[in-house]
């Protein structure tokens, strides 16, 4: 019986990401019901689920902060043109 509990727990383990969470969810309970997956093994599963979108937060808070960064460097050069447009626009008048 202990392999069958470890088989299937590394099953619903690896199908997560792969599979709707409600259904890694309600196929792991319906083990834990027949008594296959114990209460440690649901939890271990949910902690799974919970991860992947942590990974997935992460990442997009690492992508923001380079858009961020990105959007301060062209803000920069937006403001050095300007300046050099302003002062060709002033030699410009005072020659004339």
């Amino acid at each position: 019986m202990e392999f069958l509990r470890e088989f299937i727990k590394a099953g619903y383990l690896k199908a997560v990401g792969k599979m709707e969470d409600y259904k890694v969810i309600l196929g792991a309970s319906a083990y834990f019901d027949k008594g296959i997956l114990k209460e440690d093994d649901l939890k271990e599963i949910s902690e799974a689920i919970n991860k992947q979108y942590e990974k997935t937060t992460d990442e997009d808070n690492v992508e923001n902060a380079d858009n961020s960064e990105s959007l301060t460097e062209n803000t920069d050069e937006a403001k050095d043109v300007e300046d050099e447009i302003s002062e060709e626009t002033t030699k410009e008048k005072s020659e004339e």
